[in-house]
């Protein structure tokens, strides 16, 4: 149900004083008084920011087990099992050191829908925990028929199908019309189903959908809820078109009321943290071109700087963080501590290889440089969500160094201290998919213990990990001393 739509007043680009409060983003414009205006006694309504906002979080991409969710006392996953699409919740519990499904269902063979905690399809599926109750994000395949602007039905996917058949010559294994026809009316309530979000009971007995998206929130299936709160989730556009206001959009997992907020043209989120959105936009004396127009769009982005803005989407106060010149191509990594963490300088040193600076901007939007040739592929993740708890008050000073390219499983895996400047090489390895390559440091629990991945936990599902935890320091230095967490099977 779509209830609410806010929008955001575009004032001018300018640049503000370097590391001052920019003006609230609500401020209307000043007009010149005529005729015309005096005659309207009816001023135009401040636009609105969101009625609500917790503590904000990224989510983690827990699809497929990959990664999980970290709340500093346990970490969550999505974990394949068997030969299919099979995936099973799991908990691992820092305090016990064991990792159980999340399931108390008496006997519960946890391999059928008859069990909470076993998924039919793990795909498209995000895992978050809030307020210590476990929800699932299910992002719905594109189930629309664009010719008719309706919602699909099973009858659409039947005669997509046999179309494909026919133009690919694939075997045809039904015994009759109607085994087809039965067949595909199955798969498309399995992987052609709305998205919704469903809610773990606290007993782990059953799973209870909370809210289904309809057609009326059909725009909401073309946006990426990358942000959480304890109530809401905030999604944005998956990609903005050059000189278009992006935005950002509330979902409350409770109700399915959304609200809305517009951007300025050319801005971006990039992360979050508190209740305030980290955002960054193009900024300019005159009126950018647009990106398709090529060469004229490059001259002009020489002129142009990147603004950082913490954005408080309640009062849609803007505070901003520093700019950065174009010119050095600079790739955000993070924030941390009143500082905008880079890559620039970005350079091809050979036929295979480029090769960056890493340095950060403060307040005073000054340039520190902290490393002038990073190793040649090596890159900084923008986001790392697992790795520290989440809505935990500790901001980590470690940033993850790894390799990319060519020649990609070399020896080069740091962990790089923001705070001394100290480099550390991750030396402990493991062997996957035929290659030895860096142990994965998946979280840190609120204890300050680190879980690592240390080795794949099946040749089947290789994807997962088995963890043991590990004293920072002492897995700095080099050690595999860890205490191996009990895994489920």
């Amino acid at each position: 149900m779509r209830t609410k739509t806010f929008a955001l007043l575009l004032a001018p680009l300018l640049l503000a004083g370097c590391g001052a409060k920019a003006a609230p983003a609500d401020t209307l414009p000043t007009t010149e008084t005529t005729a015309e205006t005096a005659a309207d006694p009816t001023p135009e309504p401040a636009p609105a920011g969101f009625s609500e906002v917790g503590t904000l979080s990224g989510i983690p991409s827990t699809c497929g087990g990959y990664w999980g969710w970290n709340t500093g006392d346990a970490y969550y996953e999505i974990a394949r099992v068997g030969s299919g699409m099979g995936g099973l919740l799991l908990k691992t519990d820092y305090a016990t050191g064991q990792q159980t499904p999340l399931c108390n269902v008496p006997g519960c063979t946890h391999d059928s829908a008859a069990c909470p905690a076993y998924l039919e399809n793990w795909a498209r599926t995000n895992l978050m925990v809030l307020d210590g109750k476990v929800y699932l994000y299910y992002a719905g395949n594109d189930y629309w028929n664009y010719d008719t602007g309706e919602s699909r039905n099973w009858q659409d996917h039947v005669d997509e199908w046999r179309a494909q058949y026919q133009e690919y010559a694939y075997a045809w294994d039904y015994a009759s019309e109607e085994e087809y026809i039965e067949s595909c009316r199955i798969d498309f309530e399995k992987y052609y189903a709305p998205s919704s979000i469903e809610m773990l009971n606290d007993d782990l007995t059953e799973r209870t959908t909370v809210l289904t998206f309809t057609d009326d929130m059909r725009d909401l299936t073309e946006l990426y809820f990358g942000y959480c709160d304890q109530n809401a989730l905030y999604a944005t556009p998956s990609s903005t078109e050059q000189n278009t206001p992006g935005r950002i959009v509330r979902l409350d997992i409770h109700t399915g009321e959304t609200q809305e907020i517009t951007l300025y043209a050319n801005e971006q989120v990039l992360d979050a943290k508190g209740s305030r959105f980290l955002t960054q936009r193009v900024i300019s004396d005159a009126p950018m071109p647009s990106y398709n127009d090529g060469d004229i769009y490059r001259a002009a982005l020489q002129n142009a700087r990147y603004e950082f803005d913490w954005l408080d989407p309640q009062t849609l106060e803007r505070e901003k963080i520093c700019d950065i010149p174009t010119t050095n191509a600079p790739y955000f990594v993070r924030e941390y501590k009143g500082r905008v963490y880079v890559e620039d300088n970005m350079r091809e040193v050979s036929d295979w290889g480029t090769q960056c600076s890493f340095a950060y901007y403060d307040e005073s939007s000054t340039r520190t440089e902290l490393v002038a040739d990073l190793p040649v592929n090596v890159y900084m993740p923008q986001t790392d969500s697992g790795f520290m708890p989440v809505f935990g008050s500790e901001e980590r000073s470690w940033i993850w160094m790894q390799k990319s390219g060519a020649n990609i499983w070399s020896d080069v895996d740091y962990l790089y201290n923001l705070d001394t400047g100290e480099a550390v090489q991750i030396t402990q390895k493991q062997y996957r998919d035929g290659v030895n390559m860096a142990v994965s440091v998946m979280a840190q629990t609120n204890d300050g213990r680190w879980l690592i991945g240390y080795k794949p936990h099946s040749n089947t599902h290789n994807d997962r990990c088995d963890y043991g935890l590990i004293d920072p320091q002492d897995f700095m230095n080099g050690s595999e001393d860890y205490t191996l967490v009990q895994m489920w099977d």
